[in-house]
């Protein structure tokens, strides 16, 4: 794994020393890296990268096209990185309290679910939608037993979408109610991040 990390990151100097990057906003869209047959678009390192280069104080133009080089090594090396974890891990799921991670061939990775809310997004920690209720359909692993998701269907558009991967032999549906803790759970953490989350100013 290691060495295919370097592979890439070696891979994308290359092409900034041959001047691949530029401060202009007219960029033709390119692949940087290739992470086991998954691609990385020049558009989305240029993408999370934007903040950090408004940052960037240098009056010097060679300096500041360095430091903007090494930014996007950064930001490279991030989404490789990402990317070969997200390959390897195989499941997530929420039980108990915990956030459980399942790789390959090892230990499930657990650790309590409020040692991680220093590290959620701050809209995250005001959010009163549990289950995204404007959406057609909402997905998740909460109710369900394993090897199934529970899905809500919200609208017609929901039933007709679900109905239509249904009938080409896609997923198999089965009714959440034969099943505990089925809809009950959902409800009820529906309703605590309702009551947790209520009235806290964003910054929190």
């Amino acid at each position: 794994m290691k060495r295919k990390r370097l592979l890439f990151t070696a891979g994308f100097i290359l092409l900034l020393l041959s001047g691949g990057i530029s401060s202009s906003k007219a960029v033709v869209d390119r692949v940087v890296a290739v992470v086991n047959q998954e691609i990385i678009m020049f558009s989305e390192v240029e993408k999370w990268s934007r903040s950090f280069q408004e940052e960037i104080q240098a009056e010097d133009r060679l300096e500041r096209r360095e430091r903007i080089q090494e930014v996007f090594r950064k930001v490279l090396e991030k989404l490789i990185e990402e990317k070969l974890i997200d390959q390897e891990v195989k499941k997530f799921e929420i039980k108990s309290g915990k956030f459980i991670a399942h790789k390959e061939g090892e230990p499930p990775f657990e650790v309590k679910i409020r040692k991680l809310k220093e590290l959620s997004r701050t809209c995250c920690r005001v959010c009163l939608d549990y289950t995204s209720e404007l959406a057609d359909l909402s997905i998740g692993n909460v109710g369900s037993p394993d090897g199934y998701s529970t899905v809500l269907v919200r609208t017609e558009k929901g039933e007709a979408s679900l109905r239509a991967t249904e009938k080409k032999g896609l997923i198999e549906v089965k009714p959440l109610k034969d099943y505990q803790p089925g809809m009950s759970l959902v409800d009820r953490l529906s309703d605590m991040k309702k009551k947790e989350n209520s009235g806290k100013p964003l910054d929190q």
